[in-house]
């Protein structure tokens, strides 16, 4: 299992972390800034708090040489942060609660997606609704879950 979550980092990195050169971390390092959702379910179920530490965790001692920086229950990065990211990763439920859908969130990660950021999103956070948020994944993803037209095997 070790090894399997190993791999999956480094295929994670290898096929996010592409467009380096962006923005850099003080020591020089390409950013990568995590966003977790909201608190949704019980204990143990859809944690997004602790799964984007781990992932966050292994890829500070994959020794990749990235930074990485955590927002918890779906506290926003400031625009600045954004600005020095070079991919943001998102693990979140989906749907009109989704972090990306808040405020002026969609138009923020859109300037950012414009200079060449990546964009990660991780289980229930490629869900959004068709009028808001469905163009603009579709454009940065390649696609989105779709309540009641996408098929959930």
């Amino acid at each position: 299992m070790k090894v399997q979550l190993r791999f999956a980092l480094a295929a994670f990195a290898a096929l996010s972390l592409t467009s380096f050169g962006f923005g850099k971390s003080p020591d020089g390092k390409p950013v990568i800034v995590m966003i977790a959702g909201k608190r949704s379910h019980g204990p143990g179920e859809h944690e997004h708090n602790a799964g984007i530490k781990l992932l966050a965790k292994c890829l500070d001692e994959a020794k990749l040489g990235v930074s990485t920086k955590v927002h918890a229950d779906a506290d926003w990065p400031n625009a600045d942060e954004l600005a020095q990211a070079d991919t943001v990763v998102i693990y979140s439920d989906g749907g009109g609660g989704h972090p990306a859908l808040q405020g002026d969130h969609l138009a923020q990660l859109g300037k950012e997606m414009k200079r060449g950021c990546g964009f990660v999103c991780i289980h229930y956070a490629v869900e959004v609704p068709k009028e808001k948020g469905g163009p603009e994944f579709r454009e940065w993803l390649g696609g989105y879950f779709e309540p009641h037209w996408s098929v959930n095997p």
